[in-house]
């Protein structure tokens, strides 16, 4: 029985593996369409390697499967999804990364209100004047990451 459950749980951590693949490599792509503004923004070089670290990170992630080396594909993917499952602005400073389909919620604090919004693919790091305070729970993330959790002991 617990053979038949592992081919099952080793089939979607493939299915994840894959999707942090590819949608890793359209996270890199989008970014180096957008290197022109690298030079535009105060520290953007340091941000914009950032950026390329984490969305590089998720493909390491996914190449671990393919690899066979489900114990650590499973740990570096409960790495990448927890980066991924909260975003931060904070008077200015900003903290948000998913790789692939998110579904977010936003709460405003200082205005006790919650918005929904959906996205594909974004990192963003920024440090620039602001007021306010956001954050977002990324659904699409959490929720992987509590499958993965679960998954994590049938191997």
């Amino acid at each position: 029985m617990k053979q038949e459950n592992n081919k099952e749980h080793l089939k979607y951590l493939g299915w994840l593996s894959n999707y942090q693949l590819v949608c890793g490599m359209l996270g890199i792509v989008f970014l180096l369409l957008k290197i022109g503004l690298v030079f535009d923004v105060d520290n953007g070089l340091i941000f914009f390697t950032l950026k390329l670290i984490l969305f590089s990170f998720t493909i390491y992630a996914g190449v671990q499967y393919h690899l066979e080396d489900y114990e650590s594909c499973i740990l570096l993917s409960k790495i990448s999804l927890a980066l991924q499952t909260i975003g931060i602005y904070y008077y200015g400073f900003i903290y948000e990364y998913n790789v692939g389909l998110s579904a977010k919620i936003d709460w405003y604090p200082q205005l006790y209100t919650f918005s929904g919004r959906a996205e594909l693919g974004v990192a963003n790091f920024y440090i620039d004047e602001g007021d306010g305070v956001i954050i977002s729970l990324n659904l699409v993330a959490f929720f992987l990451l509590i499958w993965v959790y679960r998954i994590r002991g049938n191997f």
